[in-house]
């Protein structure tokens, strides 16, 4: 209705469109179309919540949205030749935990450098997202033409030392060869035996289940004693030969322990991934240190017993 005109064509020449404070809460698609030159547009302090009813405008090149209610970037495909972008105390994350904060950091700015290739300049600042350690991190990591990033000017190599660091960020995917490697058993055991010996220290690093010599078996676990303590007690036992029975195929009916600790896993199951099933002896689980937002995978561990998630 702001624009609203009996006459559109005088709208047409329109390069800056100031609505500040407005009381706007959403834009109808065809809101635009007669600002066929619009390169600015400023609607700082308004009600907008979401980008999903903006129109096309592919010649606007700054966008104020400071100051309104946004909490998702979803898609700035409306806008492919932007490159200034201020959406700065808006509500980014706001109804996110600090551990969820960051998986949503990275949809974010992957949404961004989808879009708006072109962003030069960026403005967050006063949203929730912003707490996160990673932030200007993975901002500069996805969004490699930024020069301007919440004020602050992004220094010569800066954008190539984030990419490095967000490597970290990103983390590793749970693969099978990787859970393969960070499973244990209590070397000398079958799927239906075990030993225990109360009071014995746990170890800072568990030997893995490797390959011996023969393709088809894993070899034995280290000729030291080997205790896990935990709320079901401790368990020690002593490695030495191969462990009956051990192949590729039936492997994970063997491992008690997983520790994927500090792995930086960001899920436990999606496209690709291998499930958790076929753990029928898995008693102790370590996620620590790791961005994960659900546990749903670890329904199928019928035996676990003690679950570590710091």
């Amino acid at each position: 209705k702001i624009l609203r005109t009996e006459v559109p064509s005088v709208l047409g020449g329109i390069r800056v469109l100031n609505l500040h404070g407005r009381g706007i809460r959403r834009i109808t698609p065809s809101a635009f179309e007669p600002l066929v030159c619009l390169q600015t547009l400023l609607l700082s302090f308004n009600c907008i919540a979401s980008f999903a009813t903006f129109p096309e405008c592919k010649t606007l090149e700054r966008l104020d949205l400071s100051f309104n209610f946004v909490e998702k970037v979803s898609s700035l495909a409306f806008a492919p030749a932007l490159s200034n972008l201020d959406i700065s105390w808006n509500s980014l994350g706001v109804s996110l935990e600090i551990r969820d904060i960051d998986a949503s950091l990275n949809d974010i700015f992957v949404s961004l450098a989808r879009d708006v290739p072109e962003l030069k300049g960026l403005d967050m600042t006063g949203n929730p997202v912003t707490k996160s350690s990673w932030y200007r991190t993975v901002a500069l990591a996805r969004l490699r033409k930024l020069r301007s990033f919440d004020g602050q000017d992004v220094r010569d190599g800066e954008v190539d030392e984030a990419r490095e660091r967000a490597k970290r960020f990103e983390g590793v995917e749970l693969t099978e060869a990787l859970l393969l490697t960070k499973s244990y058993l209590f070397a000398g055991c079958s799927p239906s035996a075990g030993s225990t010996t109360p009071g014995s220290p746990s170890p800072s690093r568990l030997p893995p289940l490797d390959l011996g010599d023969t393709p088809e078996q894993l070899g034995p676990l280290a000729t030291t004693a080997l205790a896990i303590a935990g709320p079901f007690g401790a368990i020690a036992t002593s490695g030495g030969g191969r462990v009956p029975g051990l192949t590729r195929q039936n492997w994970r009916g063997f491992a008690e322990v997983i520790d994927l600790r500090n792995m930086g896993l960001s899920a436990l199951i999606g496209f690709g991934m291998p499930n958790l099933s076929g753990f029928k002896l898995l008693r102790r689980l370590m996620l620590d240190g790791n961005k994960l937002t659900s546990l749903e995978a670890l329904g199928v561990l019928s035996s676990l017993e003690e679950l570590s998630v710091e």
